[in-house]
């Protein structure tokens, strides 16, 4: 599939942090803020994907709290991958959308699927399931594209230091 990514600007709570979640990864203007209450409210919500993402006690204290976590603890707990300022939000989710529309269609569905499908599994298996997504780019040529751009240097964010 094609990859999803949010991008958000205030107060993230409770399902709100699950669809976040449920994306690929996050850009997060400095204002953001997340809250899971749903204990305090009566219910249960971000029980699997948020332990997964900051782990199981970080993520009980979160829960049973409700207490408010800054944009700057989550970027630090792998929550979103990027912090912005916030003027800045929507030039970056517009330059990681042309970025990632600028690979490969192919290799993007399969550079997200290794990720996914190799976290689940040890490393032998996902190292197989690497090696499949190469070989099904290899032979679909498509890499030759972006390769011929990197040695001649025209491809996006290439620097001369870049190897």
């Amino acid at each position: 599939g094609k990859p999803v990514v949010a991008l958000t600007q205030g107060p993230v709570v409770g399902s709100g942090g699950e669809i976040l979640m449920s994306c690929d990864f996050a850009v997060a203007s400095e204002k953001t803020t997340f809250r899971f209450p749903e204990p305090q409210w009566g219910t249960v919500g971000a029980t699997q994907r948020l332990q997964r993402v900051i782990g199981k006690p970080r993520a009980k204290e979160l829960l049973f709290t409700g207490r408010v976590m800054p944009v700057e603890e989550a970027y630090a707990r792998g929550l979103v991958a990027r912090v912005v300022p916030h003027d800045d939000l929507a030039r970056t989710g517009e330059e990681v959308a042309a970025s990632i529309a600028a690979a490969p269609p192919l290799a993007m569905a399969l550079t997200k699927q290794a990720v996914d499908l190799g976290y689940e599994t040890d490393l032998a298996n996902g190292i197989r399931i690497e090696l499949a997504a190469i070989e099904r780019c290899l032979a679909d040529g498509g890499w030759r594209d972006g390769i011929k751009k990197f040695v001649d240097r025209t491809e996006t964010g290439a620097s001369d230091g870049e190897a």
